[in-house]
């Protein structure tokens, strides 16, 4: 029902984009904003609003960072906190790639996760990154190969932990390698 809903909420945003009503742009706007604020919103459609809400300029990456900390939290669901990352993520991951704060939500969330968990959501996130462009595949891929640049910060990357991890990901990013 939340996937069906999305699809919903995203062809009305882009039935309405070319018609030049600022009205009608500004109560959907609105609108959007209302269902991202619910306390208990699926979060494929409140993370879906709010990056409506972000291409349309009305929320900003300071903003975006704080709802993904709240949607990642250590206290939710990790399956909620992944059907949010869907939702907003959803067939473009170049957000990801230019914004470092949330980057660094989404890295300390995954690595947060236990093994057991990680296992169980995966399906879902690898559905959501097979969305993605090839190309923001790779520069993700690379993106982790290359670093943790994480909100300006730039830690040691321990190599013995990262080799294990890297046919993980080149499986999630559907790469054949991320060596």
């Amino acid at each position: 029902a939340a996937k069906e809903m999305t699809e919903r909420i995203r062809a009305f945003h882009f039935a309405i984009a070319p018609l030049e009503d600022s009205a009608l742009q500004d109560g959907w706007r609105e609108a959007l904003q209302r269902v991202a604020d619910l306390p208990r919103v699926h979060g494929n459609v409140g993370g879906r609003c709010c990056r409506l809400l972000y291409d349309a300029g009305v929320l900003r990456e300071d903003d975006i960072s704080a709802r993904a900390s709240r949607a990642l939290s250590p206290g939710t669901d990790a399956m909620a906190g992944a059907a949010w990352i869907e939702g907003f993520l959803e067939s473009s991951g170049a957000v990801l790639l230019a914004n470092d704060a949330l980057w660094a939500v989404v890295d300390a969330w995954i690595q947060a996760l236990s093994t057991d968990t990680f296992r169980t959501m995966l399906p879902l996130v690898r559905r959501t990154f097979a969305t993605f462009h090839a190309a923001e595949r790779r520069q993700l891929g690379e993106r982790v190969k290359g670093g943790a640049r994480t909100a300006g910060v730039v830690r040691e990357i321990d190599e013995e932990r990262a080799a294990k991890a890297r046919a993980l990901i080149a499986k999630i990013l559907g790469v054949s390698d991320v060596d």
